[in-house]
C-alpha cells in the first residue's frame, strides 16, 4: 500500500560557477565571424564595407545580463575606375545580451550595441582627395545595429537549449539506492525556482539559484511517484546561504527489521563468559515502543524480546532508547541459568550501546556525493554540513520523524556542451 506523506518547505540553494574562458568560447562560437558585407547585403552605399569579428569576446556580467566587448576589423574599398582604394581600421564594440527565460524554460535574448570606439580609424585616399569614411562608416554600423544584434540573439537561442539542460533531472531516480538503508522514495511539489543576480568573481561566473518545493521521503515502502514539475526562474537577491530541506521522513519496520538481520544476525555478542548469537530478527511497535525479537544460539539457547521507547538524541545525532525492558527465556536448564544471571548485565549493555547511529551514514552520504560528475564537463558538489530529527513517532509500519538537513551544493561547469553554431554573415 503506497503512504501519502504530509509535507513541508525546503529551500535548495546550488551555486553555479562557470569559467569565464567557457562563455567566453561559447559567445566567440555563437557570434559569426563575418558581421557585415555590402556586397552580400547587396547595398547601394557610397563605399563597399566589410566587418569582421578579430577576436574573442570579453565577458562581465551584472543582474540577468552578459556584457562583452568584440574587436571588429573593417575594410573599406572605393572603386576610383582606374584602380579600386581600400583602407583598413579596427574598433572596439561593446554589447549587452539580457538572458530572459519563459515559463516552458525557452530562452529568449535580448542583444544591444551600446557603444562602439576607434582603435584604428579609417583613412581612405582617393588621389588628392581624402573620402570621409569615418562618418560614413559610422552611420553604416549605426544603420546595422539591429540586424548584427538579431543574428547574435538568433545564434544564442539556435544552440543554447536550457529545456535539454534541465531535461536530466526528470529523469532522477526514483527509488534512490542509499547505504545501510536501501531504497529511498522521494516525492516533491512543484518547485519555485529562483536565480540570484549574475556576477563575476576569480574568473568565474558564479550563479546562485534557489529551489523551493515540498519535499517527503520514504525509506522501505514507496510513495506515489509524480512527474517533477519546475517552473522558470525569477530574479531574486541574498540566496547564498547553505540549502536547507525539511523532510518528512518516514522508515519501514521491515526495512529496519533487514537492516538489524544484515548488521547483527549469525555475530556473536560476548556477555561476560557467554557469546550470543542472535538471528532471525523481528522487528514491530507497540505503545510507543520498538519491539525486536530473536533467537538466540551459541552459549545460551532460547529468545530474547527487546522493549524500548526511541528518541533523537541532538547531541549524539542518533536515536536512542529509553525504558528499555527485556525478557531472556531459556530453553533448557543450562539456558534458563544463564538468563537470572546474564539479564542484568544484557540490560546494561544495552542501556549502553542500543542506537541507531546517523553520523556514519550523513559520512558515508558526503564520500559519495562529495563529488559528482553529472556529464562532461559538469561537477556536482555537495556536503551535508548539519541535520537534525524532530518529533519521532513509531506506527505500526513506520518509525516517522521530521528531518531538518542543512547541505552546501554547488556547480561547478568546465565545460559547455552545445551544437556547433553555423557562421553565417549577417
Amino acid at each position: 500500500m503506497n503512504h501519502e506523506l504530509p509535507t513541508m518547505n525546503s529551500f535548495i540553494k546550488p551555486a553555479i560557477s562557470i569559467r569565464v574562458s567557457e562563455l567566453e568560447r561559447l559567445l566567440d562560437e555563437q557570434i559569426p565571424e563575418t558581421l557585415y558585407d555590402s556586397e552580400t547585403a547587396a547595398e547601394s552605399l557610397p563605399i563597399e564595407v566589410q566587418a569582421t569579428k578579430l577576436g574573442a569576446p570579453k565577458l562581465a556580467a551584472e543582474g540577468n545580463t552578459i556584457h562583452y566587448r568584440i574587436p571588429i576589423g573593417i575594410r573599406v574599398r572605393k572603386d576610383i575606375g582606374v584602380s579600386v582604394a581600400t583602407a583598413d581600421c579596427e574598433m572596439m564594440m561593446g554589447l549587452k545580451t539580457e538572458f530572459l527565460i519563459s515559463s516552458d524554460w525557452s530562452l529568449r535574448t535580448k542583444t544591444e550595441i551600446i557603444q562602439y570606439s576607434w582603435i584604428k580609424k579609417p583613412t581612405l585616399k582617393v588621389g588628392f582627395v581624402t573620402v570621409p569614411v569615418e562618418t560614413i562608416l559610422l552611420n553604416t554600423v549605426h544603420s546595422k545595429k539591429q540586424l548584427i544584434c538579431d543574428s547574435i540573439d538568433e545564434q544564442i537561442m539556435q544552440n543554447v537549449n536550457l529545456q535539454e539542460i534541465i531535461a536530466p533531472i526528470n529523469d532522477l531516480p526514483n527509488p534512490v539506492e542509499a547505504p545501510f538503508v536501501g531504497k529511498i522514495w522521494w516525492s516533491s511539489t512543484p518547485v519555485k525556482t529562483y536565480l540570484d543576480p549574475l556576477y563575476v568573481k576569480d574568473q568565474a561566473l558564479e550563479i546562485t539559484t534557489g529551489l523551493k518545493s515540498n519535499l517527503a521521503v520514504s525509506i522501505g515502502e514507496a510513495l506515489p511517484v509524480k512527474p517533477l514539475e519546475i517552473s522558470s526562474p525569477e530574479f531574486a537577491q541574498s540566496l547564498r546561504s547553505p540549502s536547507t530541506l525539511l523532510l518528512d521522513a518516514q522508515i519501514a519496520l521491515k526495512t529496519l527489521e533487514k537492516i538489524a538481520n544484515e548488521q547483527f544476525a549469525g555475530k556473536p555478542f560476548p556477555i561476560e563468559q557467554f557469546k550470543l548469537t542472535p538471528k532471525n530478527i523481528k522487528i514491530s511497535s507497540e505503545d510507543k515502543k520498538l519491539i525486536v525479537k530473536a533467537t538466540l544460539s551459541g552459549g545460551f539457547k532460547g529468545n530474547v524480546t527487546i522493549k524500548a521507547q526511541p528518541f533523537y538524541d541532538k547531541s549524539e545525532k542518533s536515536i536512542l532508547f529509553k525504558d528499555i525492558e527485556l525478557d531472556l527465556e531459556g530453553k533448557d536448564i543450562k539456558s534458563k541459568g544463564i538468563a537470572l544471571v546474564a539479564t542484568k548485565t544484557v540490560l546494561e549493555q544495552l542501556n549502553q550501546h542500543l542506537k541507531i547511529p546517523f553520523k556514519p551514514l550523513a559520512k558515508s552520504i558526503n564520500a559519495q556525493i562529495n563529488q559528482y560528475e553529472i556529464q562532461s564537463g559538469t561537477f556536482l558538489k555537495s556536503y551535508i554540513t548539519d541535520y537534525q530529527i524532530e518529533n519521532l513517532e513509531l506506527t505500526p509500519q513506520f518509525l516517522k520523524g521530521k528531518i531538518h538537513l542543512e547541505a552546501i551544493l554547488s556547480f561547478k561547469i568546465e565545460k559547455i556542451l552545445v551544437e556547433s553554431p553555423s557562421k553565417n554573415t549577417v
